[in-house]
């Protein structure tokens, strides 16, 4: 008697125990459930777009779409759309991630907009809620931003540096200490030897070995360069400069110059080597009153002469004098005059346009007249 009662309390215990479990484990059954059925009833989620709207994408590169759950593929691939259109085919990295590779290369520096059609579904059968698009840019050509000397530039300096900069890297960092291995992308007619430099990624610099010549026309032409994304020149960029033509840039006696020795030597400095000859043929000293030519003679030296205090000019110094006085011109014409000249007379020297310079085709531009 006393064992069935026993018996009977311990099956109503294991009854009161299961009972109060039940009752515990029932929320998070249901609360699993509904989460698992509320997961799979939600609509489908672009996540990632690969290329970013801001990023150039490499003409044969994938474009890949990240969902937020498992895709059905079939519906993904046929609600796929790109215009301009493009073949291409369909892979699964992953159940939620889709690449798109195109057959061919996409064409450069055009704008691609891809469009998802509603009918995309996920695993679960799941459409998305409207339709989703992206844009983005390929590619772009390689372009010349900026050259020095300008183009069209007249009175360049011999001893200029010619830079190109371009819109985006053509070599790499790490390769700038190897500058022999890196492309050279200037020619120049006439034709110069010299040493080019990348400055950075995408500045390149380029100084002649002798200089350039004066009185010429350079072209210049970029050409044969592609940047480290595959862009390429879309044409060759070409431009012109000219050097520095030939002048007078001082003398002395100087204009209006007064008290000047009867006996003078006129020294006639210019802006780089002239025509020697020429030069002697065209010049002139005459009496102002008289027109008087005075005969004399001739001498040359490959420097310039100590600036007078009456010049303007501040364009073509070359060093300090021992006296501080700054040295103007690279040669210098030496006329003596075969006889003394007039006490108290004023006398003009000239020299006519047209005069050649000793390298390149440039000839001075102006008449060079003065008197004293």
């Amino acid at each position: 008697m006393s064992v069935n009662r026993h018996t009977t309390l311990s099956t109503l215990s294991l009854v009161v125990v299961l009972s109060i479990l039940v009752s515990a484990l029932a929320p998070a059954i249901t609360s699993t459930a509904l989460a698992q059925t509320t997961s799979e009833s939600l609509h489908p989620r672009v996540l990632q777009f690969t290329p970013a709207p801001t990023e150039e994408h490499p003409l044969d590169a994938p474009i890949q779409i990240t969902f937020d759950q498992p895709m059905d593929a079939p519906s993904v691939e046929a609600a796929f759309r790109i215009e301009p259109p493009v073949e291409g085919h369909f892979s699964w990295p992953l159940l939620h991630i889709v690449q798109f590779k195109p057959a061919v290369p996409l064409q450069r520096a055009t704008r691609y907009v891809v469009t998802l059609e509603p009918t995309a579904r996920s695993a679960a059968g799941v459409a998305l809620r409207e339709p989703v698009t992206f844009r983005f840019s390929t590619v772009g050509y390689l372009e010349v931003s900026t050259v020095q000397p300008a183009p069209g530039a007249t009175e360049v300096a011999t001893d200029a540096i010619v830079t190109v900069t371009f819109n985006r890297p053509v070599v790499p960092l790490s390769a700038l200490e190897e500058q022999a291995r890196l492309p050279q992308p200037l020619t120049f007619d006439p034709p110069l030897t010299g040493k080019g430099e990348w400055l950075n990624t995408s500045i390149y610099t380029f100084v002649p070995d002798l200089g350039f010549d004066p009185a010429t026309t350079y072209r210049v032409r970029v050409s044969n360069l592609q940047d480290l994304t595959g862009g390429v020149l879309e044409e060759d960029f070409v431009w012109e400069f000219t050097t520095v033509m030939p002048a007078v840039v001082a003398t002395d006696p100087p204009p209006d110059g007064v008290f000047v020795s009867i006996q003078p030597t006129i020294h006639v400095a210019f802006n780089q080597p002239m025509n020697r000859r020429a030069v002697e043929a065209a010049f002139r000293l005459q009496h102002s009153a008289t027109g008087e030519i005075i005969p004399g003679r001739f001498e040359w030296k490959s420097e310039g002469i100590p600036r007078p205090r009456s010049s303007q000019d501040d364009s073509y110094y070359e060093e300090e004098g021992s006296q501080g006085a700054p040295i103007v011109g690279v040669e210098t014409m030496m006329f003596t005059p075969e006889q003394a000249l007039e006490f108290g007379t004023q006398y003009t020297a000239s020299l006519p346009a047209g005069v050649p310079a000793a390298r390149g085709t440039g000839r001075t531009a102006e008449d060079y007249t003065w008197s004293f």
